[in-house]
């Protein structure tokens, strides 16, 4: 699968397709370090984010009945550590206990904010699974579906869940998906 890796990011290379050539390098680069990103989508309160909580078997994510999670947000195994990356680059560590607080009632908190990276101890992510919680598609909010759709091309699997039975909205996430 690598070499197959390799000869995509070849013809990326001499097309001078830079996005494919950054998706096909992490790709590469994930396979030899033997991590991978299983990101986990749906509609928003699809229950997402309380998914991941139960494999975690703790309630790290913040969990609400209305829109909650804000950005993207990358849970991987390591010392406990939540660390916000802003728009511009810059980082700002938070205590591990204020992660719940990180969600969209507290925009203020988030404004600017890029991306949530969350490490922790956890057998399940000592396998080198990296879960991501994204923002609910199909919501008023068009950045959650734009951070979301941007990543899923840098992911290597996905769960997707359903929250009150299917829609035509997430027939489409899946077809894309797919």
């Amino acid at each position: 699968m690598n070499e197959k890796i390799k000869l995509y990011l070849e013809v990326a290379n001499f097309l001078g397709d830079e996005r494919n050539k950054s998706i096909l390098e992490g790709l590469l680069s994930r396979r030899q370090n033997q991590v991978f990103y299983m990101p986990v989508v749906g509609q928003f309160s699809a229950g997402k984010s309380k998914l991941i909580n139960t494999l975690l078997e703790q309630p790290l994510l913040p969990t609400k009945t209305t829109e909650t999670t804000a950005l993207v947000t990358s849970i991987m195994y390591g010392s406990k550590q939540v660390v916000l990356e802003k728009l511009d680059g810059s980082l700002i560590e938070y205590p591990f206990e204020e992660l719940k607080m990180l969600h969209q009632d507290e925009a203020d908190r988030l404004k600017q904010g890029k991306y949530i990276q969350v490490q922790m101890e956890h057998e399940l992510l000592k396998t080198g699974m990296i879960f991501i919680d994204t923002p609910g598609l199909n919501t008023v909010i068009n950045s959650h579906e734009a951070f979301t759709y941007e990543m899923l091309p840098y992911s290597d699997y996905a769960i997707y869940v359903i929250g009150r039975g299917i829609s035509a909205a997430d027939c489409d996430v899946i077809a894309y998906l797919l």
